[in-house]
């Protein structure tokens, strides 16, 4: 599996991590700027061992009142994108 975080040229962490026996993953989108940052796209490839768990919901988890909460998640083959629309200091994205 790999994660790709763009809108961010530095001071930026991304970090993904297979949960629940497997069947979900958990991103973990840490900000260290000072400034909540807009329209973070964050794209993720796959392996084959979770390409046929991953049934398209997503879940957006985080204690900021600027991170939003919404993204609608796209699927194109092994690679599932989505964008937040505001990330301030951390969020934690599970996709099922």
């Amino acid at each position: 599996m790999r994660i790709a975080v763009n809108r961010w040229r530095s001071k930026r962490v991304g970090n993904i991590t297979r949960i629940d026996g497997g069947k979900a993953l958990a991103i973990h989108i840490l900000n260290y700027s000072t400034a909540p940052i807009a329209n973070v796209r964050i794209g993720v490839e796959l392996g084959p061992q979770c390409e046929n768990t991953m049934q398209g919901a997503l879940q957006v988890l985080s204690p900021d009142a600027a991170t939003s909460k919404d993204a609608a998640l796209q699927r194109s083959g092994n690679r599932l994108s989505f964008i937040l629309p505001m990330v301030d200091t951390y969020a934690v994205v599970v996709l099922r």
